[in-house]
C-alpha cells in the first residue's frame, strides 16, 4: 500500500503548519505531533493528534481551516472536509490513501509508547512539581524544572513542549526579579529561626553557643542598614535569643564552680579507697559537665575518671574472667552464641594488667571455638529462616507442593541443630499440608471424573475432537428465563439473550505453572500468563504461537523442575519445539475444565540457563449450543479442529449436532465462532440460513436459530480459507484476467477462452 500523492504538514507551537516530506510517512506519526494530512484527490484534510501532544498545540486545532487559509503558501489547497482524529481512533478511510495499515500505525505508536514511557512519565511528574513550585513562588526552582523538561522534550523530539517551557522560563525570570530586599531579609530570618530553634531544642551547650553566634552574625550583617526591631519577625527572634543566652551563661558559671569542689572531694575519697563514694562523686560531676563546653575541663575529668576506673578494674578483673569463661561455655551449649561472644569480648577488653595476661590466650581460643560454632549454626538457621519465609509465601499463594518440600527441609535442618520446638512446629505443619494436598487432589480428581462423565454423555450429541473436553451447564429453565411464551420466536429471542453471559469462552493466553526444587533443597512455585501471539514467518502468512519455559534465576542448580502449561481449548497444538528442536513425543497431558494441561519434567538445570518451550497453535471453531429439555436449560460449550484439505491454506470444520434424546427439544440455538484471519463458506446445512452473522474481537459469530428440534442430526460444515491465501488467489486471478483481456484485444478468442477456463477451474477448486 503506497501513499497517494499526499501533502503532510506539522503544526508548530506558534500555530502555523510546516510542510514536511519523508520517504517513510509512518515515521512522521509520533506521540507528540499534530499532523495535517491533505488528500488532494478527495480535497480532504485529516488532522491527526498524537496521544501526548501538548495543550499548546491542541488549542490551535479548532482554527485549522483558518490557519491554512491565512498562510499564503497553502492558499492553493481546497479543503472540502476537515476531519479531526485522535491517535488510536483512525477511521478505515484514513488508511486508503496514507500508505500503511492500521496495524502498522498501532505497532509504530506502541513502540514509541514503550520506549518513551519513562521520559513521558518523568515529564508529567516534573510538570506537577513545577506547578507546585510556581504556586509557592519558588521561581528559580521552577526554572530548573523547565530546563529539565526541555532536555527530556529534546529526547522525544517534542518541539512544542520545548517552546512552551522556554516561554515559561522567560515568565518565571520576570517574576523572580520582582522580589524585594525586605523579602530576602524575612526569608533569611525564617531560615535562621529554623536553625536557631533546632539548635536550642537540643539543649546541648555547644549548639546553644552556635545558635548565639548565628544571631550575632545576622545582627552584624543588617543592623547598619535596617532597624531590625521594626521587623516583627526579627524582634521576636532577637528577644528570645537574649533570654536563652543569659540563662545559659549563669548555668555554666555555676557548674564550673561546683566541679572544682567535687574534684577536691574525689581526691580525698580515692586516697581512702572509698570506691562507692568516689562513683557517686563522678556521677554528680557528669551532670555538671553536660553544660560545660571548655575542652580543658572535660579532659581533666576524663583523666580523673580513668584513674578511678583503673583502681576499680584491678580488683574486679579476675573475678569477671572466671565468671565469663563459665557462663560462655554454658551459653555455647545452649546455642546462645551472641551472648557468649559478648561476654568473652568484654572480658578481653578489660585485660590490661600484665599480671593477668595469661588469660588472654585462653579467652582467644574460646572465642575462636564460639565463632566457628556460631558460623555453622548461623548458616543452618539462615537457611531455615529463608525456607520459613518461602513456605509462608507458598501457603499464601496456595502453592502446597512447594510448601511441603520446604517444610520437610526445615524439619531436617532443625533436627541437625537440635531445635525441638521448630521440629515439632513444622511436623504439625507438614501433616496439615499433606491433608490439604490430599483434599485438593481429591477435589480435582472428583471434578475430573464428573467432567469426563458429562463429556461422555455428549458423544451422542456432538463430535468431540482429541484433546478437547466439552463442558455442559444445566439450570432450571424458569430460574434463568422465567415463564416462557408458547411462541417459538419469542422463546428463541429470550434464549438468544443468554449468549452474552454464557457464550463459550475464548482465551488468548496460556497459564504456566512451575514447581522448582534447587540442589540446596529450597522449593519455589511460579505462576505466569503467556500471551498467545501472531508471528509472520512468510510474507502475508500469519502464524500463531506462544512461548513458555523457565529461566533458572538462582545461583544454584535446579535439581528438578515440573512445568505445567494450560492450553485453552479454543486452540489446537500443531507443533511443539523444545529448546529449538521439534519434540517426537508429547509429555504427560490431561484435560480439565480450563483446557489441555501438559506436564514437563526437567532435571539439573544450571544457573541462568533457559528451558524454552514453543507451541505452534491453530484456532479452533468454538461452539455454544443452548436448548431446553424437560424444563431444564442446557448449555453445551465445545471446540472443533480445522481439518487440513489438499489445497494450501484451505481447511474444513465439521460440527454435526444430534438430538439424541428421543423427544423434541425446544429453544435450540447454535452459535459458532469462526476464527480471525479466515474467509469462511457455509457448506452445510443447505436448507437453513444463519439467523445472524456478526463480528467480534475473536472472529465472526454465526448464530443458528433452530427452535423446536425433533430427534435428528443437523450437519454443519464450514470451509475456511486463510486470508493470505485469498490474497494470493486474487493476484493470480488478476494476472490471468489481464492476460485474457490482452488476448481478446488481440483477437485471439481461443487463448482468451482457455484463460477464462483456468480462472473458473481455480475458483471451483476452492469451492468444491
Amino acid at each position: 500500500m503506497e501513499a497517494v500523492n499526499l501533502k503532510i504538514f506539522k503544526l508548530n507551537y506558534s500555530g502555523n503548519f510546516d510542510e514536511i516530506k519523508s520517504e517513510n510517512v509512518l515515521e512522521l506519526f509520533s506521540l507528540v505531533n499534530v499532523l495535517a494530512v491533505y488528500v488532494p484527490m478527495q480535497k480532504r484534510m485529516y488532522i491527526w493528534i498524537g496521544k501526548n501532544a501538548t495543550q499548546g498545540l491542541k488549542k490551535h486545532i479548532a482554527q485549522t481551516r483558518a490557519l491554512f487559509s491565512t498562510q499564503k503558501e497553502f492558499s492553493d489547497l481546497k479543503i472540502l472536509r476537515n476531519i479531526t482524529i485522535e491517535s488510536g481512533s483512525e477511521p478505515s478511510d484514513f488508511f486508503q490513501f496514507i500508505g500503511f495499515s492500521w496495524e502498522d500505525l498501532k505497532a509504530h505508536i506502541k513502540k514509541q509508547e514503550e520506549s518513551q514511557a519513562p521520559i513521558i512519565k518523568k515529564i508529567s511528574s516534573l510538570q506537577s512539581k513545577q506547578t507546585k513550585l510556581i504556586d509557592t513562588e519558588k521561581y528559580d526552582e521552577a526554572i530548573k524544572i523547565s530546563e529539565q523538561i526541555i532536555e527530556l522534550a529534546k529526547q522525544i523530539n517534542d518541539e512544542a513542549l520545548e517552546t512552551e517551557q522556554q516561554d515559561i522560563i522567560t515568565n518565571l525570570k520576570e517574576k523572580s526579579e520582582i522580589k524585594t530586599d525586605l523579602d530576602k531579609i524575612r526569608e533569611e530570618i525564617r531560615s535562621i529561626e529554623n536553625k536557631f530553634e533546632s539548635l536550642v531544642e537540643t539543649k546541648i551547650p555547644q549548639n546553644i553557643i552556635s545558635a548565639h553566634q548565628i544571631i550575632e552574625e545576622f545582627k552584624k550583617k543588617y543592623e547598619g542598614s535596617f532597624d531590625l526591631s521594626s521587623i516583627s519577625e526579627s524582634y521576636e527572634l532577637l528577644k528570645r535569643e537574649e533570654i536563652i543566652w543569659s540563662n545559659f551563661t549563669k548555668e555554666r558559671n555555676y557548674a564550673t564552680k561546683e566541679l572544682e569542689k567535687l574534684k577536691q572531694k574525689l581526691q580525698k575519697s580515692l586516697e581512702k579507697h572509698q570506691i562507692i563514694e568516689a562513683e557517686q562523686i563522678i556521677k554528680k560531676a557528669k551532670e555538671h559537665l553536660l553544660i560545660i563546653v571548655e575542652d580543658e575541663i572535660k579532659k581533666d575529668w576524663i583523666r580523673i575518671e580513668t584513674a578511678f576506673l583503673e583502681k576499680k578494674i584491678k580488683s574486679e578483673t579476675l573475678e569477671k574472667i572466671e565468671k565469663s569463661i563459665k557462663e560462655s561455655s554454658k551459653l555455647k551449649d545452649n546455642y546462645e552464641f551472641e551472648e557468649a561472644l559478648k561476654k568473652i569480648n568484654s572480658t578481653i577488653e578489660i585485660i590490661q594488667d600484665k599480671e593477668i595476661l595469661e588469660y588472654n590466650k585462653r579467652l582467644e581460643e574460646l572465642k575462636e571455638e564460639l565463632v566457628q560454632a556460631e558460623r555453622e549454626y548461623s548458616n543452618i538457621n539462615n537457611v531455615i529462616i529463608e525456607l520459613e519465609n518461602q513456605l509462608n509465601e507458598n501457603r499464601k499463594k496456595n502453592h502446597l507442593k512447594a510448601a511441603l518440600t520446604n517444610c520437610e527441609k526445615i524439619i531436617e535442618l532443625s533436627e541437625i541443630i537440635k531445635n525441638p520446638d521448630t521440629t515439632l512446629t513444622y511436623t504439625q505443619i507438614l501433616e496439615e499440608l499433606k491433608d490439604e494436598i490430599q483434599q485438593k487432589e481429591s477435589e480435582i480428581h472428583s471434578e475430573q471424573i464428573l467432567l469426563t462423565q458429562k463429556a461422555k454423555e455428549l458423544e451422542k450429541m456432538i463430535n468431540i475432537d482429541d484433546d478437547v473436553l466439552p463442558l455442559v451447564e444445566e439450570f432450571t429453565a424458569t430460574e434463568i428465563l422465567g415463564d416462557l411464551s408458547d411462541d417459538v420466536n419469542e422463546v428463541l429471542e429470550e434464549v438468544g439473550k443468554l449468549l452474552n453471559d454464557y457464550r463459550v469462552e475464548i482465551k488468548e493466553d496460556i497459564l504456566s505453572k512451575a514447581i522448582i526444587k534447587t540442589a540446596s533443597g529450597k522449593a519455589v512455585e511460579l505462576e505466569r500468563d503467556f500471551n498467545i501471539e501472531q508471528t509472520q514467518e512468510k510474507e502475508n502468512e500469519i502464524k500463531i504461537g506462544v512461548q513458555s519455559g523457565l529461566l533458572n534465576p538462582f545461583e544454584d542448580i535446579i535439581e528438578e523442575a515440573i512445568i505445567t502449561d494450560l492450553i485453552p481449548y479454543n486452540y489446537e497444538i500443531t507443533e511443539i519445539h523444545l529448546n529449538g528442536e521439534p519434540i517426537k513425543e508429547l509429555p504427560n497431558k490431561s484435560l480439565n475444565r480450563e483446557g489441555l494441561e501438559l506436564e514437563w519434567k526437567f532435571q539439573n538445570i544450571p544457573p541462568k540457563e533457559m528451558v524454552d518451550i514453543n507451541y505452534d497453535l491453530r484456532r479452533r471453531v468454538s461452539r455454544t449450543v443452548i436448548f431446553i429439555l424437560k424444563g431444564k436449560l442446557k448449555i453445551v460449550k465445545t471446540h472443533a479442529n480445522l481439518n487440513t484439505l489438499e489445497l494450501e491454506g484451505l481447511y474444513e470444520a465439521t460440527l454435526p449436532f444430534t438430538n439424541s434424546f428421543g423427544i423434541i427439544i425446544n429453544g435450540v440455538i447454535v452459535e459458532d465462532i469462526i476464527p480471525l484471519y479466515y474467509l469462511h463458506f457455509i457448506k452445510e446445512p443447505l436448507n437453513l440460513l444463519p439467523a445472524k452473522i456478526s463480528n467480534s474481537e475473536h472472529g465472526e459469530l454465526i448464530k443458528w436459530n433452530i427452535g423446536d428440534m425433533a430427534p435428528k442430526t443437523i450437519n454443519y460444515q464450514y470451509r475456511l480459507l486463510e486470508l493470505y491465501r485469498l490474497e494470493e488467489i486474487k493476484i493470480n486471478i488478476n494476472i490471468l484476467s489481464k492476460t485474457g483481456i490482452d488476448a481478446l484485444n488481440n483477437g485471439d478468442l481461443s487463448e482468451a477462452l482457455e484463460i477464462y477456463d483456468k480462472i473458473i477451474n481455480q475458483l471451483e477448486e476452492y469451492n468444491k
